[in-house]
Order: C-alpha cells, then structure tokens, then sequence
C-alpha cells in the first residue's frame, strides 16, 4: 500500500484473526476433538496433576501438565506445547488464506500488466500531468507578456506620433519665422539703416561708418545666405521625421500582426 508521494509504502498482508486452541477437557487433547466426541471417555486425564482418573476440582496431586510435563496445569497459555500448536495452526491458516487469496487474483494481469509490472505508472502519469500542467502555465505567462509588450510598442508608437506632430507644428513655425526675418525685417532694417546713414552730418556718418559697413554687408551676404541654408535645413529635417513616422508605424503594425498569429 503506498501512502505517499515518496514512496513509503507497507507490505499487506490478508487478515488473520486469532488462533484458537481447542482442548478436550476429558483427554486433555489439543486442537482434535471436543469432549462431547472424545473418544477415550472411559480414561478420563486430570487437567491439574496430568495423571489419569476422573474429574475432580480438589485434586491434591502435585500440578503437572500432561503435555510438557512442566509445573502448571493443561492449557495454560504459556504451555510450549499449547504455543506450538497454536503456531503451526497459525501457519495452515495463513497458508490457507494466501492460496484462497491468489486463487481470487488468477487474472488479475489481465489488461493491467503494465501496471502490475511497473508499480509507479500511476506516479508517472501523475509527473506527467504536472509537467503538462506547468508547460500550459509557462505558455499562458509568455502570451500575457507577448501582449504587454505589444501594447506598450503600441503606446510608444503613438507617443512618437504625437512628438512627430508636435516638432512638425515647430518646423512650420520655424519656417515662417525665417520667412518673416529674411523676407521683411531684415530689408526693412537694412532700409532704415540706409535711411539713417543718408540723414545724418558728415561726422556723424564718420562716426559710425565702420558699424554701418558691417551691418550692410552682414544683411547682405551673411543674414541671407545663414537663412536660406537654415531654412532649407530645417525643411529637410521635417521631411526626414515624416518619412520616418509611417515607416516606424507600419513596422509596428506589422509586427502586432505577426504576434497575433
């Protein structure tokens, strides 16, 4: 019988209830007859002195045991020849109950041979089962962070979406103030420069012609060439971002597609 998962297990054996010794209290003989069948009625043995002569409660004879001779009367439990006898009729019960026990099993490796041969097929199945169990656990707990980590590329996605709008709104901003800069203040500063340099003394004009040459010549080689090539750069740059916003997208998309296959 296996009680446990570590294999502790305990031989069963079939129940034998306990032997009783029979006595004949006329002869005194063990486990043959009774004394209403005995057939040395006529020689009757005293069960206190073990000597032969009819039964009597008060013998005074010296106790003696008719069977081993020792110093207690007939069928005392301690009697070696009571033991002996209640030992060998132990043996041809329990003999007796095993050939009636196998008899009752003749086909008991009928369809179950497996199992009779290899007494852990149930443990077995048992592993198996778990092993199964644990692999479906596993599987579930990488679909669940399959899924987390799709959603979290889903909001990545969306949140470079909205920076892409974001710097593309500052792009245009920025273009139209370089449009306004290169296209208004930057003649009008350079008119109402001129205009000051035309309107003032000669020495006013000396005072300030090294500052106003500078200035001129900034507005007119510098500001522009800076702005055209600023503008153009930030254009560009805006122009890269968008191409790269539906790309990321589309690879994003693709790849929740593939992970929900």
């Amino acid at each position: 019988m296996l009680f446990d998962d570590d294999n502790t297990a305990y031989t069963i054996e079939p129940y034998v209830s306990p032997t009783r010794v029979l006595r004949c209290y006329i002869c005194q003989q063990y486990d043959d007859h009774i004394a209403a069948y005995c057939p040395n009625k006529d020689k009757p043995i005293c069960f206190k002195c073990g000597q032969q002569h009819s039964y009597n409660p008060d013998c005074q004879n010296e106790v003696c045991c008719v069977h081993c001779k020792g110093g207690h009367m007939a069928g005392n439990p301690n009697c070696p020849k009571k033991i002996e006898t209640r030992d060998l009729k132990k043996l041809q019960r329990k003999s007796s109950s095993l050939i009636s026990t196998n008899l009752s099993y003749t086909n008991r490796w009928t369809g179950n041979s497996a199992r009779y041969l290899f007494g852990n097929s149930t443990t077995t199945t048992n592993n198996n089962a778990n092993d199964n169990n644990r692999l479906m656990e596993m599987i579930d707990t990488i679909h669940v962070n399959i899924q987390t980590v799709s959603q979290q590329q889903s909001d990545l996605i969306k949140l470079f979406n909205d920076l892409s709008d974001k710097t593309n709104n500052q792009v245009k901003e920025t273009v139209n103030i370089n449009q306004v800069l290169n296209e208004i203040v930057c003649p009008l500063l350079k008119d109402v420069t001129n205009i000051i340099y035309t309107q003032i003394n000669p020495q006013q004009k000396q005072q300030i012609k090294s500052a106003h040459n500078k200035l001129v010549s900034y507005l007119d080689h510098k500001v522009f060439n800076q702005s055209s090539f600023t503008v153009q750069h930030i254009l560009q740059s805006s122009q890269q971002i968008q191409a790269v916003s539906p790309q990321t997208t589309a690879r994003s998309d693709d790849t929740n597609i593939d992970m929900g296959q």
